[in-house]
């Protein structure tokens, strides 16, 4: 799947955008030169289309991933990630299941990009046990059985309402969400004796 983008949209699309054509797959194209007429050679110049790299997007240096340093870290281990359907949390299950980890609990209230998400790790046929869970991290006793269940050594902390503006419009539900449903996970987190515990902020 490809997606053909102008030169003067880069700048103009909203992150959320990049975020979902990521989620998506697809492969982002930009129109650097329209086709033209050249006298000299008397012929009309193709347009120039080039592929854009996502770390040309994010406005700072790549970071690259230390993989040694950090694998000992998952060898398996039992990793819980919330909001693991989400932009950041897919890719944290992406990034996490290069590691020999036991297994990787992906949590999340959306039942569709979950199940879009789980049939697409499952056809990568990891020797990774993936279970998806669909739940909500602001209900203490689902998540309680959760942690009673996997007892996960590792938490990644992704689940949270992003669209600041939208939020303005429900600021209880953002608070209830982002707020409360993050105590919620990190008290579980040392109850449970969990050794990391990474948010997404």
């Amino acid at each position: 799947k490809k997606l053909l983008l102008f030169k003067s949209q880069l700048d103009t699309m909203p992150r959320e955008f990049y975020d979902k054509c990521i989620v998506e797959g697809l492969e982002l194209l930009m129109v650097n030169v329209f086709a033209r007429h050249d006298e000299s050679k008397g012929r009309t110049a193709p347009p120039q289309i080039n592929k854009i790299k996502i770390e040309d997007l994010l406005g700072r240096n790549t970071i690259v991933m230390n993989r040694e340093a950090i694998e000992d870290q998952f060898e398996g281990q039992n990793i819980l990630i919330t909001g693991a359907a989400g932009s950041i949390g897919s890719e944290i299950v992406r990034q996490v299941l290069q590691f020999n980890c036991n297994s990787i609990i992906m949590l999340d209230q959306a039942e569709t990009p979950m199940n879009d998400l789980w049939l697409s790790i499952k056809a990568e046929k990891s020797d990774v046990d993936i279970i998806p869970i669909i739940a909500n991290v602001t209900h203490e006793q689902k998540m309680r059985a959760i942690f009673e269940k996997y007892h996960p050594s590792i938490v990644f902390h992704a689940a949270a309402y992003k669209h600041v503006p939208m939020m303005e419009f429900h600021p209880s539900t953002a608070v209830h969400t982002n707020v409360g449903g993050t105590k919620i996970v990190a008290d579980l987190s040392v109850e449970y004796g969990v050794k990391r515990f990474v948010m997404v902020s």
